[in-house]
């Protein structure tokens, strides 16, 4: 829309040019007659070349009607461009594409946990440290029929191409992948490869996922990839008063509270994170947690975990590096589909770092600790004509309940064009310069 309105004001402003020229020549001499002439042909090649960019933009403009058909790379086509509604009222309402990023099942404790911790050697038998246990995966087997439910006429069985699901290089968010997809593709009878009595072929079948190593991941797992700048960012943030004031403040007491009886030095949130989830996963485990603990798991100390995962993308700058790559990845995949024109789902299996870090680039997050499974769906539509996107949290693992996310300054049904426009400034151009700038 802004291109259009820019078309049309220059055509405007250069029409009284153009008459004050051709005033001016009749009563020139022939001398002077000449040279205004020529400036009045040079005005006119401009009021045409103002017309045929017009032209051009409309045209582009018209095309971004079908753009998820077609095979457009450059997103700022998107940004720069408006959507044109379909003429005669079509209110039909298409389901294109959708996008799910989502958090792994309930687990065990990650290694180390903390200095005075009675369960420091406890195998977890059979599940190991840091991997789903029965109720993760029930949780992620869970969401994956959720998945089916809500999308299964969109969906239809599973083919070749359909769906694309990409994980981060840990055991639970492989296993939450492939849990996920045994509830979302139960296998039609196509796909039935039990036979005399092989139970397991009527009810499951392998689909396969990528991953990449977590030293190599720069669209999920940026934790272990080199980024200077981030790092910098990251330490300005933590040595700002703004932050220790929010740290610190009326926290002093807890904090001392958890270093006497945890034995861990806490000197940023990412120290309480990591206490309150080994006790997270101990009592998820039906472990008896020490009694110094009920005085502050969980609720005290849910305010400066949820901190943690504010202060891993405090900036703008941060959520450019750590969101930023997922997000032009989602959008890329919605309007570029001439390479995979079958496909009609992603899937990410990754961390509860990754939903913060995405609903804080999107602008939507809302200070808490984003509980197992949580998933972040967004749905690309066509509504009257006009592309857009829509956003939904399920962040619960007892209901199927799904909440709307709105970004702001936009409808619920953001127009793809103003969704674009609206997170360009999270969005990285190259990321492995940025990262090194």
């Amino acid at each position: 829309m802004a291109r259009e309105s820019t078309a049309t004001s220059s055509s405007a402003a250069l029409s009284p040019a153009a008459s004050s020229s051709s005033a001016s020549a009749c009563s020139m001499s022939p001398g002077r007659r000449g040279r205004g002439g020529a400036l009045a042909a040079v005005v006119l090649v401009l009021l045409l070349l103002g017309v045929l960019q017009a032209a051009q933009a409309a045209a582009r403009i018209r095309d971004l009607d079908d753009a998820l058909v077609g095979d457009i790379k450059d997103l700022k086509d998107i940004r720069d461009n408006r959507v044109r509604p379909e003429q005669g009222g079509h209110s039909k309402d298409e389901l294109l594409l959708v996008h799910v990023m989502f958090r792994h099942g309930d687990r065990t404790p990650d290694p180390p946990t903390y200095p005075t911790d009675p369960y420091g050697n406890f195998s977890y038998f059979p599940f190991g440290w840091g991997n789903l246990t029965p109720a993760g995966r029930r949780t992620e087997f869970r969401l994956g029929k959720f998945l089916r439910q809500r999308y299964e006429d969109f969906l239809g069985s599973y083919r070749s191409g359909v769906v694309y699901a990409r994980t981060t290089d840990w055991p639970r968010t492989k296993d939450s992948m492939a849990l996920v997809l045994a509830g979302l593709f139960p296998p039609a009878k196509q796909n039935v490869w039990g036979h005399d009595g092989e139970d397991l072929g009527y009810h499951w079948m392998p689909i396969p996922a990528d991953t990449k190593p977590r030293d190599q991941d720069k669209l999920l797992y940026m934790w272990d990839v080199p980024c200077p700048a981030y790092d910098k960012e990251f330490q300005d943030v933590l040595a700002s008063q703004t932050f220790q004031k929010q740290f610190r403040g009326s926290n002093e007491q807890l904090i001392n509270y958890l270093q006497k009886y945890s034995g861990a030095q806490i000197n940023t949130p990412e120290d309480v994170y990591n206490i309150y989830q080994a006790l997270l996963g101990q009592s998820g485990f039906n472990l008896t947690l020490p009694h110094w603990t009920k005085e502050v798991f969980p609720d005290k100390m849910k305010p400066l975990t949820a901190l943690y995962f504010e202060v891993d993308s405090w900036t703008r700058k941060m959520q450019r590096l750590r969101a930023g790559p997922l997000l032009k990845r989602i959008l890329h995949t919605s309007v570029s589909r001439a390479e995979f024109p079958d496909r009609k789902l992603y899937l990410y299996a990754a961390h509860d770092n990754n939903v913060s870090a995405l609903l804080r680039a999107l602008q939507v997050w809302q200070s808490s600790l984003p509980p197992y499974g949580t998933a972040i769906i967004v749905e690309v539509r066509k509504k009257a004509g006009q592309v857009g996107v829509q956003l939904f949290m399920r962040n619960s693992t007892a209901t199927d309940d799904l909440h709307s996310l709105t970004l702001p300054n936009c409808e619920h049904f953001c127009p793809l064009h103003r969704f674009v426009k609206l997170t360009e400034e999270v969005i990285p151009d190259d990321w492995e310069a940025e990262c090194k700038s």
